[in-house]
């Protein structure tokens, strides 16, 4: 079915904004805007109330997103089962989902507990990447010569380890969020009027923790586009999505000073949740297009010649 990857390509942008719309809720304290679940108030439809709309309305791009995830998954088995690339993937995601569902639903009875938030947020960010995985491999593939292959084939060491720091980052992130810790320093680059303040507190350890893997995933990134520029003759798309990808993190770690610098406002937490989203789902993008470019290399069959061409190309006997 031609029209499956962009099916795919449905499902991560609708994934994407539900990552986004959870944020918003969480920033704007929307989590109990409807205290009871699945219901909002003992009823299908909100109240006329901001908190209660926002909560609602994050449930029903839920209910969309996790339609277009099951028939993407659906649609993997019967146009893509032959392709454990994609079939793997999209089969990972709803069985994630269908622990993500209830979870929301724990989140709720919890009472927006921190730690059920941050569950149901590296779940969530879990199902995006592999979504963003499905999307990609489902495309064509890119055919490349066997010199391409060899030199992209050097460039996934350090794509493999940038998707681990970028996930790694974002898990402490999530933490860093979830107990509070981000207002813990104030300032940038130096935190409460030090360097590196380690041992004051547990909070502070954490935020700081989550800085210094920030600075390691830009320089990881940084080698990552010097690299995909040097071996993507191949795959333009590599090197700029590379390229996209600094610019994220570069505004991303921006983002995250100012808001240490001139405070964590609902406005600057919530870029910053839809930025890590962002920066999560084009690691993996690149990384999936590295992948892809193995994936098409072409295969020349041996050649075989008819007996017309044997007998042909035949020496004629007694010249």
């Amino acid at each position: 079915m031609r029209g499956y990857p962009a099916l795919a390509i449905i499902t991560v942008v609708a994934t994407y904004l539900l990552v986004v719309a959870g944020g918003v809720v969480r920033v704007t304290g929307s989590g109990l805007g409807c205290p009871d679940w699945p219901t909002c108030h003992g009823s299908w439809l909100p109240p006329l109330d901001p908190p209660a709309l926002i909560e609602w309305s994050h449930r029903l791009l839920g209910g969309v997103t996790s339609a277009l995830i099951l028939a993407t998954t659906l649609g993997a088995w019967l146009w893509r089962r032959r392709d454990v690339r994609v079939v793997l993937p999209a089969t990972l995601v709803p069985i994630l989902l269908a622990v993500q569902i209830p979870l929301g639903g724990l989140v709720v009875y919890l009472e927006v507990l921190p730690s059920a938030v941050f569950v149901h947020l590296t779940f969530a960010l879990l199902i995006l990447g592999l979504l963003v995985w499905v999307a990609v491999a489902s495309g064509s593939p890119v055919a490349a010569t066997p010199a391409a292959l060899a030199a992209h084939q050097a460039l996934r060491p350090l794509v493999k380890l940038t998707v681990a720091a970028v996930f790694g980052l974002l898990v402490v992130g999530g933490l860093t969020r979830a107990t509070g810790a981000g207002f813990a320093c104030i300032g940038f680059p130096g935190c409460n009027g030090q360097a590196l303040p380690f041992g004051s507190s547990g909070l502070v350890d954490l935020h700081l923790t989550h800085r210094l893997l920030a600075y390691a995933v830009a320089a990881l990134v940084v080698a990552v586009v010097v690299q995909s520029w040097r071996v993507g003759r191949a795959s333009p798309l590599v090197p700029w999505t590379a390229t996209a990808l600094a610019l994220l993190t570069a505004a991303q770690i921006a983002i995250g000073a100012v808001g240490v610098s001139h405070g964590l406002t609902p406005l600057v937490r919530g870029l910053h949740l839809a930025g890590a989203a962002a920066v999560w789902s084009t690691t993996v993008l690149l990384a999936a297009l590295v992948y892809r470019l193995r994936a098409g290399a072409p295969r020349v069959a041996p050649a075989v010649e008819s007996r017309g061409e044997i007998a042909h190309r035949a020496p004629v006997q007694g010249y």
